[in-house]
């Protein structure tokens, strides 16, 4: 799991761009270009009650954003895709796209399950995209990556992402946003990433029946959900199927089928239309 956490002041609303759809036909956003401060923004704007949860004005966003060097933006239904400027501009319109299949996996141009990302904006959820390991890791140890309070942000690097014969990363990182920030937050107690939760139990039935496991010693309980949800989620789309071999140290429930004959609580989860956990690969989504 290479997301990271980061924090900013509260996150409302960030741009009002619209992305196409995902796949062959998705078509690509324009990018808005936020020219980068030399000093911090002002953190102290009043903000009143009715405006929800910790939000900030457009304006002042893309100051703040563009002070930390995210100079480039997308929203996907109101949760914004921040990136650096040495990004390229297809790979920022790639991970939105990732985004947007996650959200909108029927495909018919509006989240499958408003709550989703009612939940995600609530808690401020951004997905931020950086050229390399080394810049990201640069980011967060600077003044700027310190500055960030109230955001829970996921970071990942474009050398990871898309690449020939590999794994996109974005496919995961991605998915951990949603789920981590939107799904456990919106239903606790069925998704929710601690042990009581009906996931968290699931989770405890795979690894005590040897399908999952995860020797990361700084992966928390809750770390330990988001990752098993994200498995879970990914071989019932079918991505997972060839590369088995290569994940069955950590993941031995590769392919739908395998799942679905393990009888695992996560399936019933995944099947339950409460929830629109998505089932589609993400760019793959009927448009």
């Amino acid at each position: 799991m290479t997301g990271l956490r980061g924090w900013l002041v509260g996150l409302g609303v960030v741009v009002a761009l619209s992305l196409g759809c995902a796949g062959s036909d998705y078509q690509q956003a324009p990018t808005t270009t936020v020219p980068p401060a030399t000093t911090p923004p002002d953190e102290t704007d009043p903000v009143g009650e009715e405006d929800g949860p910790n939000p900030v004005a457009d304006a002042q966003l893309e100051e703040r954003l563009g002070w930390a060097g995210f100079t480039q933006l997308r929203s996907v239904f109101g949760v914004p895709v921040a990136a650096t400027s040495t990004v390229s501009v297809g790979t920022v319109d790639h991970v939105a796209a990732v985004l947007t299949g996650y959200l909108d996996n029927d495909g018919d141009g509006s989240p499958d399950n408003p709550q989703i990302v009612s939940a995600l904006k609530q808690e401020s959820g951004v997905v931020a995209v950086f050229d390399t390991f080394r810049s990201m890791d640069q980011f967060f140890d600077s003044d700027r990556g310190e500055d960030f309070d109230g955001i829970e942000l996921i970071g990942m690097a474009e050398e990871e992402i898309n690449k020939p014969n590999e794994f996109d990363a974005s496919l995961e990182e991605v998915l951990h946003l949603v789920t981590q920030f939107g799904f456990a937050v919106a239903y606790p107690d069925e998704l929710g990433e601690d042990s009581d939760s009906t996931l968290g139990i699931s989770l405890k039935e795979a690894t005590q029946a040897g399908y999952f496991a995860y020797d990361d010693p700084t992966c928390d309980e809750s770390c330990m959900i988001t990752e098993f949800f994200y498995w879970a989620i990914t071989s019932n789309m079918g991505l997972q199927a060839d590369r088995c071999e290569d994940i069955a140290h950590e993941w031995r429930l590769c392919t739908p089928e395998s799942l679905t004959e393990a009888n695992l609580a996560v399936t019933d989860l995944i099947n339950d239309n409460v929830f629109k956990i998505p089932t589609a690969p993400p760019l793959n989504a009927a448009r």
